[in-house]
């Protein structure tokens, strides 16, 4: 509701710059997501790996298919309705962290949850790489998604041998010198810095988020740091479901 009332489209005399929003809110997703890989550590993420990839591969095959049916039935171009399909597929992993945590969601079932998103994250790199391609006029080959798909891999693999071997020892030092503000500074600045890591390669900043939590987890200091960034992630937390608000126009609802 408040991202609403101060958008753009909506005729009341408060208008927040969207771009700024937009900067802040993707903040806090990166501090959503740190925290989520704070409570999901790299060994409770491969116990239900097999599981949620097999759900998540299922969920999506049939949402994309159920999409390009329903785009089809309205007459829309099949490229057209295979974006549909695309745009159904994939979850709002940053929404349901936050819902989880309100309805204090726990348990196996929350981790097989989360463990789908994740993948469903995975799956969403592959399917942007498919749709730019297309979108191109360009025919898309066996070769080209192999090799997009072992670019992931491999980006996964180094960026968890080399953070296993730095980040656990790292955090476990900060936190040993009992310094609240150098822990809250060293843990948001691995969630930046990874995020910044995976934009770079053209990936998810939220997936880079993720796995710098999933690492600081492996440290077994995972908690006291939980409990001192959770402040700072509820502020730009909030932010991000603002600018939610700012995207809705409610002349499209009112039209349509």
């Amino acid at each position: 509701l408040a991202g609403l009332m101060v958008g753009p489209r909506v005729p009341v005399p408060v208008e927040a710059q969207s771009e700024v929003v937009e900067n802040l809110a993707e903040l806090g997703v990166i501090l959503l997501m740190f925290a989520l890989g704070l409570e999901f550590s790299l060994s409770k993420l491969f116990k239900v790996g097999r599981t949620a990839g097999f759900v998540a591969v299922i969920q999506c095959s049939v949402l994309i298919w159920l999409g390009y049916v329903a785009g089809q039935f309205f007459g829309w171009p099949k490229l057209v309705s295979f974006y549909a399909g695309a745009a159904i597929s994939i979850s709002s992993t940053t929404i349901i962290v936050k819902a989880f945590e309100e309805e204090r969601v726990q348990g196996d079932f929350k981790q097989l949850v989360f463990g789908i998103l994740i993948v469903e994250d995975l799956l969403a790199i592959l399917l942007i790489t498919i749709l730019t391609t297309l979108s191109r006029g360009e025919s898309l080959t066996a070769g080209q998604l192999g090799i997009t798909a072992g670019r992931l891999a491999a980006f996964l693999a180094v960026l968890m041998v080399v953070g296993l071997l730095a980040v656990p020892r790292l955090m476990r030092y900060i936190v040993a010198l009992d310094r609240a503000e150098t822990t809250v500074v060293a843990s948001v600045g691995l969630a930046f810095g990874f995020a910044w890591l995976a934009r770079y390669f053209d990936y998810s900043a939220a997936l880079g988020a993720f796995l710098a939590g999933a690492l600081v987890a492996e440290s077994g200091v995972e908690k006291k740091v939980e409990h001192l960034v959770q402040p700072v992630r509820d502020i730009f937390a909030a932010i991000f479901f603002v600018s939610v608000g700012m995207l809705i126009e409610p002349g499209k609802i009112v039209e349509h």
